[in-house]
């Protein structure tokens, strides 16, 4: 039932709990939970007390049956690329939790300590069709007092053969790698609100990442793999996006009310 419910609230774009809460009155729970939707609060608490391997397992089912579908397909070069990435969802410089790191600011004001959450995250990438695959987030004391150098510098190595992959393949594999930037971390954090504090508990974090990505990766499949080429030309995947949380709202019936 909560599963059900995150899923929804991630799928329908709502960005909160709280934003979910306020559609409880809406008849649509009633069919999908068979009763009516938790608090927030009360699935905030459960999210950080869920087993997070199983919602891994859910990630890994929906890749697999992809896979066996044939609904996954490799770019023009004909190899699937694996990009793993590091991002950084929260930082506060009043609120923790256990599962925080710390760094120290220097400002003109002294120094600050701050709090963060950051995680390194999998993306499988195909031609039309790219799928996030798994996230584990930095544990407090891996990066703390770590100092920062920010410099770029680019030099592609590889340990395939010629046969195994021409030049050209090897280029676009090193462009390709940007998509768990511009596809995955952005989209996850400008469309699905990935990066929003649902629960300050390391736990319940973690839960709701793994959530975004399986949601993302299930949305993506039916946009690239459901709808017909004139549907996807006719809208965007916003606009499909806020038609599932239409049906939401549609059913509300009345003045608002206060949550219980």
């Amino acid at each position: 039932m909560i599963t059900r419910a995150v899923a929804i609230m991630f799928l329908g774009r709502l960005g909160s709990l709280n934003a979910l809460e306020q559609t409880k009155p809406s008849r649509f729970w009633l069919r999908w939970l068979g009763q009516a939707m938790p608090s927030a609060d009360s699935i905030g608490r459960i999210c950080s007390l869920m087993d997070v391997g199983d919602v891994r397992g859910v990630l890994h089912h929906v890749y697999v049956r992809l896979k066996r579908m044939k609904a996954l397909t490799p770019p023009e070069h004909g190899l699937m690329l694996a990009v793993v990435d590091g991002h950084e969802s929260t930082a506060s410089r009043k609120r923790c939790c256990s599962g925080c790191c710390q760094r120290v600011l220097h400002t003109t004001r002294g120094d600050v300590l701050e709090y963060y959450h950051r995680y390194v995250a999998l993306r499988l990438v195909g031609r039309d069709l790219s799928l996030m695959l798994d996230a584990e987030p930095v544990q407090p004391g891996e990066l703390d007092g770590q100092e920062e150098e920010l410099a770029s510098d680019w030099m592609w190595v590889t340990t395939l053969s010629a046969r195994q992959a021409a030049t050209r393949a090897v280029v676009d594999m090193g462009h390709e790698r940007w998509s768990i930037e511009n596809q995955g971390f952005n989209e996850l954090v400008n469309r699905w609100h990935a990066n929003h504090v649902f629960r300050h508990h390391p736990a319940a974090i973690l839960i709701f990442v793994l959530f975004a990505m399986l949601c993302l990766n299930v949305f993506m499949a039916f946009h690239c793999r459901n709808l017909k080429p004139e549907a996807r030309r006719a809208v965007t995947m916003l606009h499909v996006g806020k038609l599932i949380s239409t049906e939401l709202y549609a059913e509300i019936r009345g003045p608002p009310c206060a949550s219980a």
